[in-house]
């Protein structure tokens, strides 16, 4: 038994990596897109998270959309650019989504956002473990897309990891 580790699912790097597919399943999920839109680093603040968030509430769409439409926001259009950068990364990955297998969509999120890159190149022991980590969440994936649970959908990868992380939340001894 670990007792005061760190959960798989809890960590930094597992939870962006499962922000990514959430978001490429659903750009309406805006809680995951305010998670990675910066991870790595792309030079998009809080601050215009924040204006997008805001044009969004009043405008009544997601996130997504709003930035996927930077250039109609006369509050965006300084970060327009890199506003879509990231929507063209994550347009490109949703394409991919239905006719990869998930192993290769997850490999591609990896890579096409720079997420793999970005800890190569930080070279350090805290960045090492993260790619080690995120290499096991890959072999999970591969596991997940031979069991006869999986019939080729992302939603349903998606639904078992977090039911899996809700039984690691488990405590049998709590009241």
């Amino acid at each position: 038994r670990v007792l005061a580790g760190l959960r798989f699912y809890d960590r930094k790097e597992i939870k962006d990596i499962i922000s990514y597919l959430r978001l490429v399943l659903n750009q309406n999920d805006d809680v995951s897109l305010k998670r990675v839109i910066n991870e790595p680093k792309r030079k998009i603040g809080a601050a215009t998270v924040d204006k997008a968030e805001k044009i969004a509430m009043r405008e009544d769409k997601s996130i997504y959309e709003v930035i996927s439409e930077a250039n109609n926001y006369e509050e965006l259009r300084t970060a327009a650019p890199k506003l879509k950068a990231f929507v063209g990364i994550m347009d490109g990955l949703i394409k991919l989504r239905d006719h990869i297998p998930l192993t290769e969509l997850t490999r591609r999120i990896l890579t096409d956002t720079g997420y793999s890159a970005a800890l190569t190149a930080a070279d350090d022991i805290e960045s090492k473990t993260r790619l080690e980590n995120l290499d096991e969440f890959l072999n999970a994936v591969q596991e997940f897309e031979k069991s006869d649970e999986y019939s080729g959908k992302l939603n349903e990868f998606l639904e078992t990891i977090t039911l899996v992380a809700d039984v690691d939340a488990y405590d049998e001894d709590q009241d």
